[in-house]
């Protein structure tokens, strides 16, 4: 049975993937239907197996994973969010698309995902199943990343370079915030 922490939990876990995929939205000069359901599905479908690993393999990998999200996590901002800042000083037509091949998108869904792997513990002692709680998670990811594009894309052309380099301070502020959470200071 899901529950409504089930539920808040997902969208929670949602939160980075939105910020991500917001940063893909603002990068891109045109963000298609296509776009926002591969992404989305690359994102949803990691996100979905991760608690399934994580149950699986037990509370040792639960430890090791919460303990190294945080650093995974600001990783990803830093390296995104820098990225952001120096396109939005590129011109337009050397800004280059966002690669949406098999060997950018794994690593991407791995580490975004790595996190989710501790949910399965969760789903694994509470109420929920540990397969409705990861389809939920799963189908909570696609929509943020849809969502996330969406906005990302539609704030691009009226803020422009503002935007984008916003966004990209922002994603930064998000993995200074996710170490300093990591290191306890927080």
């Amino acid at each position: 049975m899901i529950t409504w922490m089930t539920v808040l939990m997902c969208v929670g876990m949602s939160a980075d993937v939105f910020a991500v995929s917001m940063g893909i939205g603002l990068s891109e000069r045109k963000v298609t239907p296509s776009m926002m359901f591969k992404v989305g599905l690359w994102f949803g479908v990691f996100h979905g197996l991760m608690p399934l690993i994580g149950w699986s393999l037990g509370l040792e990998f639960e430890e090791a994973i919460v303990h190294y999200s945080s650093f995974i996590l600001f990783g990803i901002m830093i390296v995104l969010g820098i990225g952001l800042i120096k396109e939005a000083l590129l011109d337009d037509d050397e800004r280059p698309e966002f690669d949406l091949s098999f060997k950018r998108m794994v690593p991407l869904s791995l580490l975004l995902s790595a996190d989710a792997a501790a949910l399965g513990v969760y789903f694994a002692i509470g109420d929920t199943g540990n397969f409705e709680g990861s389809v939920l998670l799963g189908c909570t990811v696609f929509l943020a990343t849809a969502i996330g594009m969406f906005l990302g894309n539609h704030i691009s052309p009226r803020f422009g370079k503002i935007a984008t380099i916003t966004g990209g301070c922002i994603l930064i502020f998000n993995g200074l915030w996710a170490l300093l959470e990591g290191l306890e200071v927080l």
